[in-house]
């Protein structure tokens, strides 16, 4: 059961989708969930951006913690929820990968590496380097949905209905354009691949 309390902290102050954070049982896995593994990605996110001002720690601090606010104020929290869940679950994946693989292979075998002045693998790190942007747009434009889609259940005012079924509408057809250019590069980058087996 959500508290009114964590319905203010969530909802309002962090402007997380109502649907996003009842998917949580507990106040437990709310906590986590919605409010120390975000805040982390979201440090380590901003002390990177930052890096340019590493000489300059006071400047550096203010900017991660003014950038934090900003990004909370336009409801972006919730991107770096649905970022967290992802980012985690790529780093427990890719870790046990790495640890079963070094199990088979000894430090002593060689293994073939592509080229990276080869033509092929530079176009598919482009292309690898469109899709992560296109997935992190994706995501957001997914998140802005769900903030649109909260606020016409409870809006009552015609205009308002009128200009939020509009803002959706335009999202979801943005969605759409998005879904076609990542399902292109997806192809094209399997071509890619293949050319580079043969």
């Amino acid at each position: 059961m959500l508290s009114e309390l964590e319905r203010i902290i969530y909802t309002e102050i962090l402007k997380i989708p109502i649907g996003q954070v009842t998917s949580y049982y507990s106040v437990y896995d709310r906590l986590l969930n919605l409010l120390f593994i975000p805040s982390v990605v979201a440090l380590i996110f901003f002390y990177s951006a930052t890096e340019p001002l590493k000489n300059h720690k006071g400047i550096r601090f203010l900017v991660i913690v003014s950038g934090m606010a900003f990004a909370i104020d336009l409801g972006l929290y919730g991107f770096f929820v649905t970022l967290s869940q992802i980012w985690y679950l790529i780093l427990i994946l890719v870790s046990g990968f790495l640890f079963i693989f070094g199990m088979f292979i000894s430090p002593d075998t060689k293994i073939k590496l592509p080229n990276p002045s080869d033509r092929v693998y530079r176009s598919i790190k482009a292309i690898d380097t469109k899709l992560e942007g296109l997935y992190g747009e994706k995501s957001s434009i997914e998140n802005r949905i769900n903030v649109a889609t909260a606020s016409l259940a409870s809006a009552t005012n015609p205009a308002t209905i009128s200009s939020l079924r509009t803002r959706i509408s335009d999202l979801t057809r943005k969605m759409s354009d998005i879904d076609n250019q990542i399902r292109d590069l997806v192809n094209q980058r399997a071509r890619l691949v293949k050319r580079m087996r043969t």
